[in-house]
């Protein structure tokens, strides 16, 4: 079984402009996201699927200088980018990663990777219910769910935000990788605003410019550096409007680290 990291990329955010190739640490934001994916144990590819535009060489040659292979396709069409990308790949599975994350979990994606390989879910994530720091989401789905999902997203809304249907439809197997402490959903970690690249600059100065570093070193500076989760805590955890979905089957961290040992 094939599977690959698909990492979505584009310059036109709207809140800003260019943040994936911003400096953060050594190397771009991109950079560092690219670098964490490839740091996911059972992955085979590492990919940065980007919008077929103008002007966006720069960001293509990035993904290219730090190992990724690079996919182009529609810039609205989210959705037929990553199938168009895991289909020239051959993934059978694909995890789903936002160039906007430089604090992405390697450990945690790839006990999700393992999960799906475990339970043989179609769909498994680490956001329903919310227990994780913003920033460190991840999706991931065998290719067969994602054919469907190209199949038959019908909606601007579904066919943007590429997994909607696997959240919705009652014949989809979900499963669910929560947090222990609850409390990490305080924390925000992505970057959209100016304020966000200011937080993750920050953590990357005192944790190390190459980003090796794990969550649980984030946290503990963090409470010992309070002012700094201020820098950005008032944009919150989620702005999207997220389907709620009840039919998860749940995993505790702690249990699957329990079963993993054993």
């Amino acid at each position: 079984m094939k599977s690959d990291v698909i990492i979505q990329a584009r310059l036109q955010s709207t809140r800003l402009p260019n943040k994936v190739l911003m400096e953060v640490g050594d190397t771009t934001l991109l950079g560092q996201v690219i670098r964490k994916a490839q740091a996911i144990a059972g992955v085979d590819e590492v990919c940065v699927a980007m919008p077929e535009l103008p002007g966006h060489q720069e960001l293509e040659n990035e993904a290219t200088r730090h190992g990724a292979w690079v996919y182009k396709g529609s810039e609205s069409d989210v959705l037929a980018r990553y199938y168009g990308a895991a289909k020239e790949l051959k993934s059978d599975v694909i995890t789903r990663v936002t160039a906007d994350c430089p604090f992405l979990n390697p450990k945690l994606t790839a006990a999700m990777i393992a999960l799906q390989a475990h339970t043989g879910a179609d769909y498994v994530t680490n956001n329903m219910p919310l227990t994780w720091p913003h920033g460190t989401e991840t999706e991931t789905f065998t290719f067969k769910a994602l054919e469907k999902c190209q199949s038959q997203a019908i909606t601007p809304f579904q066919r943007e935000h590429v997994t909607v249907l696997l959240r919705e439809r009652e014949d989809v197997q979900r499963v669910n990788l929560m947090s222990d402490n609850h409390d990490l959903i305080e924390h925000r970690w992505t970057v959209d605003y100016p304020e966000d690249l200011d937080f993750a600059r920050k953590i990357y100065n005192a944790l190390g410019d190459d980003g090796d570093f794990s969550y649980q070193e984030v946290i503990s500076y963090l409470k010992n550096n309070a002012e700094i989760m201020k820098i950005n805590a008032h944009h919150g955890h989620y702005e999207a409007d997220e389907p709620w979905v009840q039919s998860y089957r749940i995993v505790n961290w702690s249990n699957y680290l329990f079963e993993q040992s054993n």
